[in-house]
């Protein structure tokens, strides 16, 4: 480790029998003596611990990690980002071949994919949409995505969101639509689509990028989300699906056919993993409740709704989370009225045709053709 870039506090963890599950953190700071802007300077962190193997034999482990320290260079990181005053916002910005805090964006993508990361506090609920295009010809092979954090970054994103491609504003072009629910800061990271990216391969994505920012009100973000393809609407009740995760999580639009309670059972069939089901409220984009499964199976009960009012459903997984399977990851989603809810076991509305994005791979049962969960969890034959 090179000590004139960066100092490590503090220098050693020890896990023991009885804190083993407990995170410990270790604090990676930047000297200040690191040269003029625009300079950037690269570091190697060394991680070793011992290890026992199952016949008695001790070793050790080392993992290294690779970053950068850049001087005062605005959008690097979420510790530095293009801070956004007010909507609308425009700008054309860089990416760079090498981001430390890359591997908080997305559980499908590796460290050191290049992004530019925004920060935004509104005052109020609202929504945003924002464009991005790659400028730089270099870039227009791939597509441009990003993801919408909350103030604490380091946890669950769980902000209403999706990304859509738009070829008809050019190549590599791609929009997001979120909601945000208050007047918290929220950071956007831009980065391209990739999966993991080899240290020092990653030039081919660095060039210049296009964003602009406009705010929605909260009822055209809902009606954006009603009509999007990559948010199911639920108009049947029972209603079932079930989708492959992806970093963002599944949102769904509900708007109720009658007022009554609900119960909302989500599964992944990597069952060390838990899913997280929010519910928020159409009309002020607050969450009205938030139930993590813990392992497997959860459910969210005795909910109450109301005819016809407008609810979104997020139902995500932690992004740092591992499933030792070799069955393909699904998640299961089911609501139902609750029972002794008025119209509890009666069949409501009929499931639309199709009018999924292939993109969200998503299945919905329509209702009477047979649960998802059996079907998901049973036994692979492979």
């Amino acid at each position: 480790m090179d000590k004139t870039l960066i100092s490590v506090s503090p220098s050693s963890v020890t896990f023991t029998a009885s804190n083993w599950s407990t995170p410990q953190y270790v604090n990676l700071t930047a000297v200040d003596t690191i040269p003029e802007t625009e300079s950037a300077e690269s570091f190697e962190l060394s991680l070793t611990w011992p290890t026992v193997s199952s016949s008695g034999v001790h070793g050790s482990r080392t993992k290294t990690i690779t970053g950068i320290v850049r001087s005062d260079v605005q959008g690097t990181s979420f510790f530095n980002p293009v801070v956004v005053d007010s909507l609308p916002f425009a700008v054309e910005e860089s990416i760079s071949s090498f981001i430390p805090q890359a591997p908080f964006i997305t559980f499908a993508n590796g460290p050191f994919i290049p992004g530019v990361y925004f920060s935004y506090t509104p005052s109020a609920a609202e929504g945003l949409s924002m464009a991005m295009c790659p400028v730089t010809s270099s870039m227009t092979h791939g597509s441009l995505t990003a993801t919408v954090y909350n103030s604490n970054w380091t946890s669950e994103a769980r902000i209403p969101q999706f990304v859509h491609h738009m070829p008809e504003l050019g190549e590599g072009c791609s929009q997001l639509v979120a909601a945000l629910p208050g007047s918290d800061t929220y950071y956007i990271v831009v980065y391209p689509v990739t999966t993991f990216v080899v240290p020092g391969t990653s030039n081919k994505f660095e060039g210049d990028i296009a964003v602009g920012m406009d705010a929605l009100s909260i009822e055209k973000v809902m009606a954006v989300f009603d009509d999007s393809k990559l948010v199911p609407s639920i108009n049947s009740i029972p209603y079932e699906a079930h989708w492959h995760p992806s970093p963002l999580g599944q949102l769904f639009y509900f708007s109720p056919p009658l007022s009554t309670q609900v119960d909302i059972t989500t599964c992944f069939n990597a069952t060390t993993v838990p899913t997280v089901v929010s519910l928020f409220d159409g009309e002020s984009l607050l969450p009205i409740r938030v139930c993590d499964s813990g392992e497997g199976c959860g459910a969210l009960l005795d909910q109450p709704v109301v005819r016809g009012k407008a609810y979104l459903i997020l139902v995500s997984t932690p992004g740092t989370s591992v499933a030792l399977s070799r069955t393909p990851s699904e998640i299961f989603l089911a609501l139902d009225i609750s029972p002794g809810g008025p119209g509890a076991g009666t069949a409501l509305g009929m499931q639309a045709a199709a009018g999924i994005s292939v993109d969200a791979r998503l299945t919905s049962h329509l209702v009477g053709h047979g649960p998802a969960f059996p079907q998901g969890l049973a036994p692979s034959k492979q």
